[in-house]
């Protein structure tokens, strides 16, 4: 299987419903997208937030002077 064959990658998700991308916030606490499979052989990107990766367990934020104003979307590979 090459790595840019998505022929291959469609056998290899042969079954597989949904894919996941999980990654923890800054306590910890997982955080992450979900999408088809179908959605992820076509190419789609999974974007979340930067201010959710930064929120803090009682549900706040830290001072924006921190991090930075712009909560640009990232990208999740």
């Amino acid at each position: 299987m090459t790595r840019n064959d998505p022929h291959s990658l469609a056998q290899l998700l042969m079954g597989i419903d949904e894919v996941e991308c999980v990654t923890p916030d800054l306590n910890g606490v997982p955080r992450g997208k979900v999408m088809t499979a179908a959605g992820f052989l076509e190419g789609r990107r999974l974007q979340l937030a930067r201010g959710v990766l930064l929120q803090c367990i009682m549900g706040g934020y830290p001072p924006a002077r921190f991090y930075g104003s712009d909560d640009g979307d990232l990208a999740l590979v």
